[in-house]
């Protein structure tokens, strides 16, 4: 599985329902979203596992490429600043992450503009095919 590319993830353009254009992320922007998402998993299991609870709430039950496929519809609907969100304080990190997660919407391809994200910034929006 090539972890290097968001389109691994998902099935084939032709067989996608959704108009969720992954080819719109430069590669760069994608290393750092799987390291936000291996970020994200890694502090959630951590919490978990100081409370004494052997798997994750089942809405946070998933794995670094799934939480990855959602900051970067986040990132793709509404432009973050992921070096800025990589970077955050933990708990500023885990609200923005824990917000992407549990909102975005994985067939539409979008999360609701009523989601604060502190590491929005809709002019860092990609905008083109690569």
């Amino acid at each position: 599985m090539d972890t290097n590319n968001l389109e691994s993830f998902a099935l084939p353009e032709s067989q996608q329902k959704t108009g969720i254009q992954w080819s719109r992320i430069p590669p760069r922007d994608m290393q750092i979203i799987l390291a936000i998402a291996s970020r994200g998993l890694q502090m959630l299991m951590d919490i978990a596992a100081r409370r004494g609870a052997k798997h994750l709430h089942p809405e946070m039950q998933s794995n670094a490429q799934q939480f990855a496929m959602d900051v970067g519809i986040a990132h793709l609907h509404r432009g973050l600043d992921l070096l800025r969100f990589f970077e955050m304080a933990p708990d500023d990190f885990l609200k923005d992450f824990i917000s992407i997660i549990l909102n975005v919407d994985r067939i539409d391809g979008t999360i609701p503009e009523f989601v604060h994200l502190r590491c929005a910034n809709p002019a860092l929006k990609p905008t083109k095919e690569n």
